[in-house]
């Protein structure tokens, strides 16, 4: 059973490469509520439900039932990032990669410690496109697509 807290969080957030914004977290507030708001806060001028927070460093995703939630800890001063849904995400990144953008291929094995980033990733054919990096690229790219598929290969 979920037992509503009154509880204000003071957290900071993060968006891409910003300097971080203190923030209360009032966790009786719906989380598209408080996502509407903070990209209001960063100007995001895409569809804010595109959008959620992640509580780092711990890669969890808030949801209405986590904060609603007294046994869910977010502790004062925690770093929530501002961040596209997974989904949308992944199919950001795979167009990247079929792209060839090299800045992508390197901070792929990083994005895929997030385990549904790394789900939505390979149900999207991730997988093969990063079989088909090591087979078309040399050097530091493929080092780095090599330890994508490393990364990766935990969730297939």
């Amino acid at each position: 059973t979920i037992t509503a807290s009154t509880e204000m969080v003071k957290v900071q957030l993060v968006f891409g490469n910003s300097s971080p914004v203190d923030y209360e977290l009032n966790r009786d507030v719906s989380l598209k509520n408080h996502v509407e708001h903070i990209c209001s806060l960063f100007a995001v001028s895409q569809n804010k439900s595109m959008y959620t927070l992640l509580l780092e460093p711990s890669l969890l995703y808030l949801s209405d039932q986590n904060l609603l939630s007294s046994s869910f800890d977010i502790p004062h001063h925690s770093q929530l990032r501002l961040k596209l849904l997974p989904s949308y995400e992944a199919d950001t990144v795979i167009d990247s990669l079929k792209l060839k953008d090299k800045k992508t291929i390197f901070e792929l094995k990083v994005k895929l410690k997030d385990a549904i980033f790394a789900t939505e990733f390979i149900r999207r054919g991730g997988f093969s496109i990063i079989v088909s990096l090591i087979q078309e690229t040399s050097g530091n790219t493929l080092a780095y697509a090599l330890s994508a598929l490393d990364a990766s290969m935990g969730y297939g």
